[in-house]
């Protein structure tokens, strides 16, 4: 799920006209480097309750975890349009089904940035 959810957001236009051209360059799994450009997102995996059904093809494993996506500017404006471009590219893939369950919006005062956040429901299949 992690590379795939990568591969998206690092190819995904919308994204990429606000992270920059070297898209996959500012897209970090956990953690953002300490340093690191803005804007960025990092995304982690939050929990994955396994879920298998059995069809008359044969056993499929169809996975359901809740991945965060964070979406770190310098603006409050640009953290939440970063957002609202992450969010548009996640319900748009083709590779896994993804639906936003929870939103918030914090501001890290230590470094001065902005953080959109969201939680989404993702199917796959493993």
């Amino acid at each position: 799920m992690e590379a795939a959810l990568h591969t998206l957001l690092s190819t995904d236009v919308g994204v990429g006209a606000i992270v920059g051209l070297s898209a996959s360059a500012r897209i970090y799994p956990l953690l953002m480097p300490q340093g690191g450009a803005l804007p960025a997102v990092t995304y982690q995996r939050i929990s994955t309750p396994r879920i298998d059904t059995a069809s008359m093809l044969g056993h499929n494993a169809r996975v359901r975890c809740r991945m965060q996506v964070d979406c770190w500017a310098p603006t409050f404006a640009q953290a939440k349009a970063l957002a609202d471009a992450v969010r548009a590219a996640m319900t748009a893939s083709s590779t896994f089904t993804a639906l936003a369950v929870d939103e918030r919006h914090t501001y890290e005062d230590d470094t001065r940035i902005y953080r959109a956040s969201a939680d989404y429901s993702c199917w796959y299949l493993d």
